[in-house]
């Protein structure tokens, strides 16, 4: 069944990938406008927001972690349709490094709303990239490295509603209970928080398992 529109509202998809291994991951976000004058060239807007993900989320990724490009997806009415600004692939510039690890272990970082219940959750599977960061069991992560993702997340958050009067990064929620929305529910993201210090892991990440 077709997912229902979302007024106003773009999705926006952050590619990156793992050192050379090759497959195409994504951190997924989203966007209103009630002007919708985002929508008059998507293109420079991918753009732009790739470039605030470079300066706000690149310092605190992982040298293994590869920007690759920047998704834009109209989601106001279906079929959605969008299109993805590549670069050069960018490495992360944190300083700590270490062995690879698997490309599934990711930091689940909430994205937290005004919204009440499941349909005001969302998450960030930040990408975790090293083993230098994982202390002091293989399991968790450094507390000083969970300050410096949300702080990044957070950033790149506050340089997107910057761009234009009126912009809101927040979560859709496509579905009620067990029923389908006829409308999607955008709800603004308030702030991010981690539960705990604890890795997660995401396999469809892993080589071959596509985004």
């Amino acid at each position: 069944m077709p997912l229902p529109g979302t007024p106003h509202v773009a999705r926006g998809s952050l590619l990156f990938t793992f050192g050379t291994d090759g497959q195409k991951c994504q951190n997924t976000f989203y966007v209103r406008d009630n002007s919708d004058g985002i929508f008059a060239n998507p293109a420079v807007i991918a753009a732009a927001w790739l470039v605030q993900a470079n300066i706000a989320l690149r310092p605190a990724l992982d040298s293994n972690i590869f920007i690759t490009g920047m998704g834009f997806e109209d989601v106001r009415t279906f079929p959605f349709g969008g299109l993805e600004v590549a670069q050069t692939p960018l490495a992360g510039t944190t300083g700590l490094h270490g062995d690879k690890i698997p490309s599934s272990v990711a930091f689940a970082i909430r994205k937290n709303t005004a919204t009440l219940g499941r349909s005001g959750r969302g998450r960030w599977y930040w990408p975790v990239g090293g083993s230098a960061v994982l202390s002091p069991t293989n399991d968790t992560l450094l507390g000083g490295q969970i300050v410096l993702y949300l702080a990044a997340l957070q950033s790149f958050h506050t340089a997107i509603e910057s761009m234009f009067a009126g912009i809101e990064m927040g979560i859709v929620s496509y579905r009620t209970g067990n029923t389908q929305r006829s409308v999607g529910l955008f709800s603004r993201i308030t702030s991010y928080t981690a539960a705990d210090n604890m890795v997660d892991s995401q396999r469809r990440r892993l080589t071959g398992r596509g985004q």
